[in-house]
């Protein structure tokens, strides 16, 4: 039971079946919605994995144990609920009940790979600031089809389907897919290097949900330097090329005699960051 109950413990969401991933989502929204508790939430999860209290006291003390410390899509910190948006994989890349031709991937091993296009990111990260700045706390119908329409538009965006197939999708699955997202935007916000694009153009860690990469911009000046189709460009491509122009631009504007602690508050950047990238 120990040994079991060790393996609950390191448990990740990419672990579970399908229905059991689809449960897990039902939980934590239901969590979210103050309808159960962080230890219920636990309780419910172990259980429908198969876990479950013995008669014997040492068995039901891991049990408890198991359920007090688990950390499945959330933590809690000075006793406030923190969702956990990293995720190893999509959490749901194949959806058996969908027939999709495309499923959007993001891994972040060695390497990062991705097929999410720069077009895509960007919209979907419109959709996602939509989906955050509607009241999440108010339980109206209105208010319900206005979050159901991001949610949808996030990931016909994404699997590239149509958006009345996605919206009558489980909310569950469309609500997994908005955090499997938002960690992606997460990552590279919060990213050395690509971090420097999301600063560059004004937005501080307390602006997280006020999201503005000046997409029509930046794809009008990439086209001038010689990237064709730059919307189409994989998303690490897209922000490469940008990290490329910041150096040369600072390069050539330092070459004629721009100073870093000028050029650092003209950009609102940090001197640090213009003094790692020239």
């Amino acid at each position: 039971m120990k040994k079991k109950i060790e393996t609950a413990l390191s448990l990740t969401i990419n672990d579970l079946t399908e229905k059991q991933k689809i449960f897990a989502f039902r939980l934590l929204l239901l969590l979210l919605g103050r309808q159960i508790t962080p230890f219920q939430f636990n309780i419910m999860i172990l259980k429908k994995l198969g876990y479950k209290p013995k008669r014997n006291e040492l068995q039901k003390h891991f049990f408890v144990v198991a359920a007090e410390n688990m950390s499945l899509l959330f933590k809690l910190k000075d006793n406030e609920i923190v969702l956990d948006y990293d995720f190893k994989e999509n959490p749901f890349s194949k959806l058996t009940k969908l027939k999709h031709n495309h499923t959007p991937t993001f891994t972040r091993n060695y390497t990062i790979d991705t097929n999410i296009t720069a077009r895509q990111f960007a919209d979907c990260l419109d959709y996602w600031r939509e989906f955050v700045n509607s009241n999440a706390d108010t339980n109206d119908k209105e208010t319900f089809e206005v979050r159901l329409y991001f949610l949808a538009k996030i990931v016909e965006t994404l699997y590239k389907i149509n958006f009345e197939t996605a919206k009558k999708m489980p909310f569950e699955i469309l609500f997994a897919i908005q955090m499997w997202f938002a960690g992606i935007y997460m990552f590279f916000h919060k990213h050395d290097i690509y971090g420097i694009l999301f600063q560059s153009s004004g937005e501080s860690e307390n602006q997280s949900n006020k999201i503005t990469l000046g997409m029509s911009e930046t794809l009008l000046h990439l086209q001038k330097e010689g990237y064709n189709h730059a919307e189409d460009m994989n998303i690490i491509d897209f922000f490469n090329a940008q990290i490329k122009n910041l150096k040369d631009n600072l390069s050539d504007a330092i070459a004629k005699g721009a100073k870093p602690a000028e050029l650092a508050a003209q950009m609102k950047l940090d001197i640090e960051i213009i003094n790692r990238l020239v």
